[in-house]
């Protein structure tokens, strides 16, 4: 490549000679256009096989990411069941046994019942921690009860632990919209306000949140923002940085590309952060 560009040099100088005395400004131009005329060739030459290769490889790992997006969610739920089948089904024994053994004591043990007592508390306690892990990983309300009440259901517990922070939150999607969504939009709608959430109670130190759930003609669109601390997206999206603290937001892009939607961030140091989604609907009678 560096004897091309040499070559072009000299060609473009000997060009410049042929032609009549011009004000240096002119022959500047000139040069600049002879070189890039003569150089464009070239480097589409040598550098459109890389080019295709840079292509191949980036469509390559976008396509992995979804996959492990995928593989993520299926094992979610499989641990999820597990969790509520097995985990919940020993605890709740537990309960019963400690319960019956605390009656079956005489009432002269007091300490031996309250020690009991203690022990049926911690493992309530337990039990209630491991219900909150299997919502996390599967949410059940999501087949339950539907995408907004769910959302509905998230936001509040969300409240309850930021009572501080205001959250303005409309779900503008009659039946007929609802019943178009397919479950991996659902899920997906689900995930993108959960991630977006959790961002905002580790990170965002926000005063008020904004969610807007509606529909446009073929889509359905999530709108999520909040007024916090924000954040430089060029840093917190680049993986080249060396940096994990971005793998939520690019995880939320992997996952609405899957599904053919569109994905936009609008983040401002000291302002806060601005997300919309849209995701399409599927045509009118597909799920009939």
């Amino acid at each position: 490549m560096a004897l091309a560009v040499y070559f072009c040099e000299a060609l473009d100088m000997l060009l410049i000679q042929q032609l009549p005395s011009m004000p240096a400004t002119v022959e500047a131009l000139l040069d600049a256009t002879f070189l890039m005329f003569l150089l464009t060739p070239i480097y589409l030459f040598f550098y459109r096989p890389f080019w295709r290769e840079h292509q191949d490889f980036s469509s390559a790992v976008s396509l992995l990411s979804r996959k492990l997006i995928r593989t993520a969610e299926d094992e979610r739920k499989r641990v999820s069941h597990e969790l509520h089948d097995q985990c919940g089904q020993t605890l709740t024994a537990l309960q019963y046994s400690m319960e019956a053994l605390g009656k079956s004591m005489p009432e002269d043990c007091t300490q031996t019942r309250a020690e009991i007592g203690n022990l049926s508390k911690l493992l309530m306690q337990l039990s209630n921690e491991i219900r909150e892990i299997t919502y996390s990983l599967r949410p059940a309300l999501l087949e339950q009860i539907g995408l907004v009440s769910a959302l509905q259901n998230l936001v509040f517990e969300f409240s309850k632990k930021q009572p501080q922070i205001e959250v303005s939150a409309s779900y503008n999607l009659d039946k007929k919209i609802l019943d178009r969504l397919d479950e991996d939009t659902v899920l997906v709608l689900y995930r993108v306000c959960q991630e977006c959430l959790n961002n905002i109670l580790k990170h965002a130190k926000a005063s008020h949140v904004i969610i807007r759930l509606e529909s446009r003609e073929s889509h359905v669109v999530l709108n999520m923002g909040d007024k916090g601390v924000g954040f430089d997206p060029w840093v917190k999206m680049s993986i080249s940085k060396g940096r994990n603290q971005g793998i939520g937001l690019l995880g939320i892009r992997e996952r609405v590309a899957e599904l053919g939607g569109k994905f936009t961030l609008s983040a401002k140091v000291g302002v806060g952060t601005f997300i919309t989604i849209e995701l399409p609907i599927e045509p009118e009678g597909c799920n009939a």
